[in-house]
């Protein structure tokens, strides 16, 4: 998950044979199109039954830019950045920690912010997630 929670959302399916299968928070995506949760490798559609407790997090440094999405209604832009700062990253097994070590990164952006251009550093932290090496993860299109 793409922020800090102390839950990690659970996800079930049942089948009209009886079975319940259940999908940790890692192994469903959100579908755009259908608008609604589905498992990444299968598709199937799922929903949230349950939540456990998170077991470890991650805070990374990302860059900040915008990119051209396309001409559509006057043009639009979208966020994208990549993974720097690979030295910063850090993985907690305690929410709090993560939490703190968040916040004492946003200060060191705003300062190291401060003498660059249009690209900006941002922190992402993420809950039972390895940090990806680009956001986002596939390019967004008009619709």
């Amino acid at each position: 998950m793409e922020y800090l929670s102390e839950t990690c959302p659970v996800y079930s399916c049942g089948w009209r044979s009886g079975w319940v299968s259940m999908h940790q928070h890692d192994e469903v995506v959100w579908d755009e199109c259908a608008e609604q949760y589905v498992t990444h490798d299968t598709g199937v559609i799922v929903e949230q039954t349950s939540e456990r407790p998170a077991l470890w997090w991650c805070v990374a440094v990302y860059t900040s830019n915008r990119a051209y999405g396309g001409p559509e209604e006057g043009g639009w832009w979208y966020s994208c950045g990549g993974l720097v700062e690979h030295a910063k990253i850090k993985f907690f097994d305690k929410y709090q920690d993560a939490y703190d070590y968040t916040q004492e990164l946003w200060a060191w952006c705003l300062e190291e912010n401060k003498d660059m251009g249009d690209e900006k550093l941002v922190v992402r932290a993420f809950t039972e997630q390895l940090p990806d090496t680009h956001y986002p993860k596939t390019q967004p299109f008009y619709s």
